[in-house]
């Protein structure tokens, strides 16, 4: 029986149907999530907010394959830091992990995640920040 067991779990993993995601960062952060406002007729949208500590902010933008996007942050702590991660079905490996400006084609139809942390990192404790996102 754990023979079976054991064949049934490796069968369901290589199928990609008992597939657990890899967690990006530590589970007790606090997660904000919202998404990305241009206003109409405008390519560009700037956010200003503050970065608690610890936290999570997960900017979302819906984008076309084709586009190309441009980020920019800037922070009163340079300990505030973005990723950016692609449609579930696109590799990341073309997206940018932990930088302050990122430029770049976009390869896939669907909602990018611009994810922002703070780490802390000799700077204030809930610094502000500038996120600059433009979609052309």
């Amino acid at each position: 029986m754990k023979t079976f067991t054991l064949l049934a779990i490796i069968a369901f993993s290589a199928c990609g149907l008992f597939a657990v995601p890899a967690q990006r960062f530590p589970a007790n952060y606090p997660k904000h999530i919202q998404r990305v406002k241009f206003q109409r007729g405008r390519t560009t949208a700037v956010i200003h907010g503050v970065a608690r500590t610890p936290g999570i902010y997960e900017w979302v933008l819906r984008a076309k394959a084709g586009q190309r996007m441009t980020v920019h942050l800037t922070s009163s702590n340079k300990g505030v830091e973005f990723s950016i991660f692609a449609p579930k079905n696109e590799s990341s490996s073309d997206y940018p992990l932990g930088v302050f400006d990122w430029e770049g084609d976009l390869k896939t139809t669907g909602d990018y995640q611009i994810v922002l942390i703070n780490n802390r990192e000799g700077g204030p404790r809930n610094p502000t920040y500038t996120l600059e996102v433009t979609v052309r």
